[in-house]
């Protein structure tokens, strides 16, 4: 996922576009694996939470803010 935040921060939307359906899939399997499981719930929602944020991020940089 660092290479879709150094795509954001390089200006490449395109790329970080283009990822963020993935990104969100396996962000949503790490939520599903931090409700079943403790050992490492902390990190599976960290993850989960930057995923998330890239994507608010992205929508808003394209004026998609409405959906952020």
């Amino acid at each position: 996922m660092e290479y879709a935040w150094d795509d954001y921060q390089g200006g490449r939307l395109g790329s970080v576009i283009a990822a963020l359906p993935a990104l969100l899939q396996t962000a949503q399997e790490l939520e599903e694996r931090a409700a079943r499981r403790g050992d490492d719930r902390g990190d599976c929602w960290a993850v989960s939470a930057r995923t998330h944020h890239l994507a608010a991020t992205t929508l808003a940089k394209i004026g998609e803010s409405d959906i952020a």
